[in-house]
């Protein structure tokens, strides 16, 4: 199992784009945090946006398959997409996501 972590703004489009990627089997689970403060450098100049963090569960199998789609749904010209790779979790847990992709 795989963890992608990305953030959107805050709105109706991360649940939109969650639900899409369960629907077409690129996610088992996509969970959506509170919203959160981002603080980074854009254009030269110190930004801050409110957003709300997607951390997806997803099979190494179909990574680039749901990084291409993220790429298409997302609304930021360079979004975030972090891969945790070696996500130690429950047998049970990972079964079940293999059976849902």
């Amino acid at each position: 199992m795989i963890v992608v972590q990305t953030t959107f703004p805050e709105g109706p489009l991360a649940n939109s784009t969650a639900e899409t990627l369960i629907r077409e089997k690129l996610a088992a689970c996509v969970q959506i945090s509170a919203p959160i403060t981002s603080v980074y450098e854009w254009d030269g100049k110190i930004r801050h946006s409110n957003e709300v963090q997607l951390n997806i569960k997803t099979s190494s199998i179909k990574l680039k398959a749901l990084e291409k789609k993220l790429h298409e749904l997302h609304p930021y010209e360079v979004p975030e997409f972090v891969i945790i790779h070696n996500c130690s979790t429950s047998q049970n847990y990972e079964q079940w996501v293999d059976s849902v992709l």
